[in-house]
């Protein structure tokens, strides 16, 4: 959630490669409301803002969770100052707990964590059986594909992508090969 409009004015190149300039902030927010009422309209944060440095974006749950009570939340977080989003969070809505994928080389930008569950996974394993995607880029213009741990937050394996200049993305996709 944001303060302001200000955010679309960040996402702007100018700004995002300027050093200057720090990224707005944001969180992890739930709006709940009876449908019946909108006098009982309740706005709740569910990140903790230490942890991912006030500043929750491009959000991602387990897919088989998608639209019931889900625990999990993956996103960007912010190590400021930050022109860009350039941490990996989990973050548990339960607890309001927010942790942070380690990763082995330290990243300029990220581009939307995408959650991949184990083949077969159904509702009666646990939420965060199965492994996080994103694009990460480093200062020296290199992406990399990172495949993380989603239970543990920590890097499994990374892949140079072997073409240089790869644009920043914001957006990721998942689709099993059964699609």
């Amino acid at each position: 959630a944001f303060e302001n409009a200000n955010m679309i004015d960040a996402l702007c190149l100018d700004n995002m490669s300027n050093k200057e300039y720090d990224i707005p902030k944001s969180r992890l927010a739930r709006l709940t409301f009876d449908l019946n009422s909108l006098d009982n309209l309740n706005f709740d944060y569910l990140d903790n803002p230490l942890s991912s440095g006030s500043f929750c974006e491009f959000v991602h749950v387990n897919p088989a969770w998608s639209g019931i009570c889900t625990h999990f939340v993956y996103g960007l977080g912010a190590r400021r100052p930050t022109t860009a989003a350039n941490i990996l969070t989990k973050t548990s809505i339960k607890t309001r707990s927010t942790q942070q994928f380690q990763t082995y080389l330290d990243y300029v930008a990220f581009g939307e964590p995408t959650f991949v569950p184990r083949t077969h996974h159904t509702l009666e394993d646990t939420e965060d059986d199965g492994v996080v995607l994103a694009i990460a880029h480093t200062a020296q213009g290199e992406a990399h594909l990172l495949i993380l741990d989603a239970r543990q937050c920590s890097e499994i394996a990374r892949i140079i992508i072997p073409f240089p200049g790869l644009p920043y993305g914001f957006h990721g996709l998942w689709t099993s090969s059964q699609v």
